[in-house]
């Protein structure tokens, strides 16, 4: 049952045709809204404006056919279109219909003054047909997320072998560095500082690898992660430094604004480097297309409590939390992106999988805190994510 008065559009050229089918819906005047156009030209700019609930059209008009207001073929149909034809152009109506019109209606004074039944039983139908077709889109969407947990659940199990199997190479990579350092720091003929810098950035590289594997295992397995009390503004600056040959590259500019004396928060290490490393890499690379000298990132954070805040984060009234805030100043996050950017398999990316923001949203909620996202009014994102301090934490 239609609950608003639908807007029509009637296509028809013929004087004597429209006001026969205006009086019949003036004599009903809650069944439709009626507004006409002459031609096709009349009909596409009224359709530009609003697209109505429902065209009836003429097939033959001045400027063309009313069969061409029907979708291009591939695309879907916003409105349901009836056919007006005249004796003896039944079979070009029929082809109408294949082409995705609704119905058609031989034109004659009786079906003239029966339009307004004419067209409610056309809007009941389709809005069946919309119902089925979003039914079939949802049934589409569940399908294509069970596959997509299963290929999880199967990567749960490949990255616990991968972690066995990478772990070992590692293990010797990180042995053998570690023979280069003493050989280079005891060498009789002194030591080359910048060789032994490299080696031992090799070697902290690839203790750093392990420990990403062992901690992507345990965060696949949902076991218990390593939590230790840890400065925030250490984590940030240390991952900095691991992406500051990327930032150069894309010449970006990267602004840290870290308050002073934030006590420590009790959380897995390498977890928290893994957000924060996702949310500046994606900072990063939504300033490659805008001009170098606006390519500037600003990393703040603070100590702040849940009282009086008005954002989604939840949480306990006046609780203490450290805020992390990473702001770019790309083009920005339209409606679409804002709703759907933390689900899995959402990405803007041609070269991602998007699971980064999604993984990362679950780590931060593992550690009971939140993440989220707000739109900048002069352009750009500032991702945001808050860790609650174990009581007493902020405590002298």
């Amino acid at each position: 049952m239609l609950t608003e008065i639908p807007r029509i559009l009637l296509v028809d050229d013929d004087g004597n045709h429209v006001a026969l089918v205006r009086r019949a819906f003036d004599q009903r005047p809650s069944s439709a809204r009626l507004s006409v156009a002459s031609d096709l030209r009349g009909a596409r700019e009224q359709i530009a404006v609003a697209a109505p609930d429902l065209v009836i059209a003429d097939l033959r008009l001045p400027d063309g056919r009313g069969s061409e207001l029907l979708p291009s073929k591939g695309d879907s149909a916003t409105f349901p279109i009836i056919i007006l034809t005249g004796f003896g152009d039944e079979q070009m109506a029929v082809e109408a219909m294949k082409a995705g019109a609704l119905d058609y209606v031989v034109k004659s004074a009786e079906t003239f003054g029966d339009m307004p039944h004419i067209a409610e039983r056309a809007l009941r139908e389709w809005g069946h047909i919309e119902k089925r077709r979003k039914a079939e889109v949802q049934a589409q969407i569940h399908l294509a997320e069970l596959a997509h947990v299963s290929r999880l659940s199967t990567m749960g199990e490949i990255v616990s072998e991968l972690a066995h199997e990478i772990n070992q190479p590692l293990y010797a990579i990180t042995n053998f560095a570690a023979a280069s350092t003493h050989r280079l720091e005891h060498s009789p003929h002194g030591s080359d500082e910048e060789l032994l810098g490299w080696v031992r950035r090799i070697s902290e590289q690839a203790k750093r690898a392990g420990d990403v594997i062992r901690s992507l295992s345990r965060f696949i397995r949902k076991t218990e992660s390593d939590r230790s009390p840890h400065d925030v503004n250490t984590i940030i600056r240390d991952v900095i430094r691991l992406v500051e040959v990327e930032a150069t590259n894309h010449q970006v500019t990267i602004d840290l604004q870290l308050a002073d004396g934030l006590p420590p928060v009790t959380v897995d290490r390498v977890q928290i480097d893994q957000v924060v490393v996702n949310l500046v890499r994606n900072a990063i690379d939504a300033m490659s297309k805008v001009d170098v000298e606006h390519r500037r990132l600003i990393i703040c954070t603070s100590l702040d409590s849940v009282r009086g805040r008005r954002d989604d984060r939840g949480g306990d009234d006046g609780a203490k939390m450290i805020t992390v805030s990473v702001t770019d100043r790309g083009k920005g996050i339209d409606l679409v992106e804002k709703d759907r950017m933390f689900d899995a398999y959402f990405t803007t990316k041609d070269d991602s999988i998007g699971m980064g923001l999604t993984i990362s949203r679950s780590i931060i909620k593992a550690h009971q805190g939140h993440l989220w996202a707000r739109s900048e009014g002069r352009g750009g994102t500032t991702f945001l994510f808050s860790l609650p301090l174990v009581r007493g934490d902020d405590e002298p």
